[in-house]
């Protein structure tokens, strides 16, 4: 019985992933993705090779700025966002958002005095993945954003660095901290410093 209603909670959170997800524009092209892809990927280098001081407010400014929270606060809260009121999911998202800057910059920081290079746009299913490849100290990481202009403008609801989906990461985190405070919402906002 426990593993049936398993089941079905992690399959009610995958619907509302999926109805969370943004779609594209119906005039949407490359171009719009191309020109965010241009942007993000010149803020990222210009605080990658001055050495990764400025990496962790780039990246704070970065998810702040275009990252489209709505979505990464429901994808990531799964089922508890159907019922959470509007003000705990724009202080979630707030300081999830911060979590998630916090995570990028941490994973970059290794190739601090490299640089970040676009590398190309692609159309995937309902969204654009804007393709950059960050080098530095020997290392190279992948990434991958997923963006849409649902919200009225480019934003991305996704990021992936290297092998690590941070949405999916993000998941698995929230789900933790929500089993060890019995499911409260409240209470993970005060947890991660709301």
């Amino acid at each position: 019985m426990a593993q049936a209603r398993t089941t079905r909670r992690a399959a009610m959170a995958g619907l509302v992933s999926v109805m969370a997800m943004p779609r594209l524009g119906a005039a949407q092209g490359t171009a719009p993705a191309m020109a965010f892809g241009e942007q993000i990927v010149a803020r990222l280098d210009r605080a990658l090779v001055t050495g990764g001081g400025g990496l962790p407010a780039a990246m704070r400014s970065h998810f702040a700025e275009d990252a489209d929270a709505a979505v990464i606060a429901q994808s990531v809260l799964g089922v508890v966002a159907q019922t959470a009121e509007p003000q705990q999911l724009r202080r979630f998202a707030s300081l999830w958002l911060g979590h998630m800057s916090a995570t990028a910059a941490e994973r970059l920081m290794p190739l601090a005095g490299g640089r970040v290079r676009l590398q190309g746009v692609q159309p995937v299913r309902r969204f654009h993945e804007v393709t950059a490849l960050a080098e530095g100290a020997g290392l190279r990481l992948t990434l991958r954003w997923h963006v849409s202009d649902r919200s009225g403008r480019m934003r991305f609801f996704n990021l992936l660095m290297g092998q690590v989906n941070l949405i999916a990461q993000g998941r698995e985190e929230v789900a933790a901290l929500l089993a060890q405070g019995g499911g409260d919402l409240d209470t993970l906002i005060r947890r991660l410093g709301g």
